[in-house]
């Protein structure tokens, strides 16, 4: 819903929230595609330049968001390397052992955004 619409709820009772500036975060690739049996036959070549997902690689938290339930998701973008070439993924993930904030002062601030969801 549109900020101007007469409907749109006060910012504090949105459930996605802006994350700004954006939180650098570690996310884990493999956590969230772990390898499974491939399919017999898929040739060498396609599998050398498929997904990257061994190593972790650098992202951003840019939103926060609370489901229905009362889960909190983190739209996390990172890059994911395909046919030799990066390109920006965009998910929403829990905050699982999926993603992982890189510093403490990173963590508290992460903290401090969570906690305002359950302000009144």
């Amino acid at each position: 819903m549109p900020d101007d619409h007469p409907d749109a709820p006060a910012d504090r009772h949105r459930a996605a929230r802006a994350v700004v500036p954006p939180i650098p975060i570690r996310v884990w690739p493999a956590r969230i595609w772990p390898p499974t049996i491939g399919i017999i036959g898929t040739p060498i070549w396609q599998r050398a330049a498929g997904a990257q997902t061994s190593e972790p690689v650098p992202g951003l938290l840019t939103e926060l968001l609370v489901t229905q339930s009362g889960d909190i998701l983190g739209r996390v973008e990172f890059p994911l390397v395909v046919d030799y070439f990066p390109r920006v993924e965009v998910m929403l993930l829990p905050i699982s052992d999926m993603w992982e904030l890189r510093t403490d002062s990173d963590r508290m601030r992460a903290l401090q955004l969570v906690r305002e969801f359950g302000t009144r």
